[in-house]
């Protein structure tokens, strides 16, 4: 971890200069990657080749697993990309499980109850590190520290843990129990119908023209108000555009027009949508589905959000 340091960043603009410098790249070895492709819409020529990336020669799987035979100069430009990626693209951190002790003096920052051990307290100080301190009997003074704590330079906490531990695990409980919670108030929630215009993407290739403009419009950081009032960070990820424009997310909307029309405005449409279910994130079968009698991960809620859009005076049902 030490050793690729370098490639920590605290900028997004920094991963996005190189998404665009290797962006063609990919998209061009992934569409080679599909020759009998027969729809626009088509995409398993992205996960071919994200499999072939993890490979000790890439090239060679896609010509053993696939048939697929890369010229010698895509085969050169595949290894320089997954050597990129591997070397070079920024990352705003890493992540690890600790297989050694942790001392106090590796972190910045305690968020602890008042009236602590006196002991205790000294430890903290002695390992450098600055204190915040709540009420226990005070609602939503725990939270109020931790965001002062996180206002910090360099600090950060777990989202579930800003909430608290308890808090998380109830819910999480709850959502486990009834294989998915309906939000509160949702038979007097209002939400605001967004007006979509009709989308520009009028070349051959729309899907291509459509990723493009949304990897470098709307991939970043974003903000949405929850059932509780609250302003909370989100992020637009690359692969989450790659997610929408699949052949199966077109295939479950309803028709590519409108698919595409959303996306120029997926942001707005977020933020104007409401949260409406949480459910537990079960874990996939071999087959790659989601089931409700399936494990799910400990540290993890899914938190189903629903918009609603007006294309052409028509309006749709939005699922972000």
């Amino acid at each position: 971890m030490r050793a690729q340091s370098e490639r920590l960043r605290d900028s997004h603009g920094d991963s996005e200069e190189f998404d665009r410098n290797w962006g063609d790249v990919y998209y061009d070895l992934a569409i080679k990657c599909q020759p009998d492709a027969e729809r626009i819409s088509d995409d398993y020529g992205f996960y071919r080749l994200n499999e072939a990336a993890v490979r000790k020669d890439p090239a060679e799987h896609l010509k053993r697993e696939y048939g697929i035979e890369l010229s010698s100069e895509d085969a050169g430009l595949l290894t320089e990309m997954v050597d990129a990626i591997r070397r070079e693209r920024p990352v705003k951190y890493f992540e690890t499980k600790y297989e050694r002790p942790v001392g106090l003096e590796e972190f910045a920052v305690a968020v602890v109850p008042e009236g602590i051990d006196g002991e205790l307290r000294q430890a903290l100080e002695n390992a450098g590190l600055h204190i915040e301190t709540y009420s226990p009997e005070k609602a939503g003074d725990r939270q109020r520290a931790v965001a002062q704590a996180s206002n910090m330079d360099g600090v950060r906490f777990h989202a579930a843990m800003s909430r608290g531990v308890e808090d998380f695990r109830e819910r999480q409980r709850k959502a486990v129990k009834e294989r998915g919670s309906v939000m509160p108030g949702l038979k007097e929630a209002e939400v605001r119908v967004v007006n979509v215009s009709r989308h520009d993407f009028t070349g051959e290739r729309p899907i291509a023209e459509a990723r493009k403009w949304a990897k470098e419009n709307i991939v970043g950081k974003h903000e949405l108000t929850d059932s509780e009032g609250r302003t909370v960070p989100y992020s637009i990820s690359g692969k989450a555009i790659d997610k929408y424009l699949s052949s199966s997310a077109i295939d479950k909307s309803e028709n590519l027009g409108v698919h595409l029309s959303v996306l120029k405005m997926l942001p707005e449409v977020i933020g104007e949508s409401i949260e409406a279910e949480v459910h537990p994130d079960y874990n996939k079968d071999a087959d790659g589905v989601r089931r409700v009698e399936n494990s799910y991960k400990s540290g993890a809620l899914v938190h189903r959000f629903y918009g609603a859009v007006t294309v052409d005076g028509v309006i749709y049902r939005i699922k972000p």
